[in-house]
């Protein structure tokens, strides 16, 4: 999600079993997201425990800062898609 504008540029889905997605999916989703904009983001923004190695690892190799912080810092965001996608398949968690 492009952080200013809060407009989604690009979504996977992998099993919540998995801690994170694939190192192909996070290749696929970054490169969906880049060509919206036609560049890279900047920065990162992931939440703190999460994502912790192939995302992260693989924005830092194309360049992407990666900044880590409290997940209710990321509902201003998220909220609204996440309350969305709840309504739509559901609430729960996995953990």
């Amino acid at each position: 999600m492009d952080a200013a504008s809060c407009f989604i540029l690009s979504s996977t889905l992998f099993p919540a079993r998995n801690a994170e997605p694939s190192k192909a999916d996070v290749r696929s989703l970054l490169k969906q997201a880049s060509a919206h904009k036609k560049a890279l983001p900047k920065r990162l923004l992931l939440p703190i425990g999460q994502f912790a190695a192939v995302l992260a690892a693989e924005a830092e190799r194309q360049g992407i800062g990666v900044v880590r912080v409290p997940d209710r810092q990321l509902l201003v965001f998220v909220g609204e898609a996440q309350a969305g996608f709840e309504a739509q398949f559901g609430g729960g968690s996995v953990q």
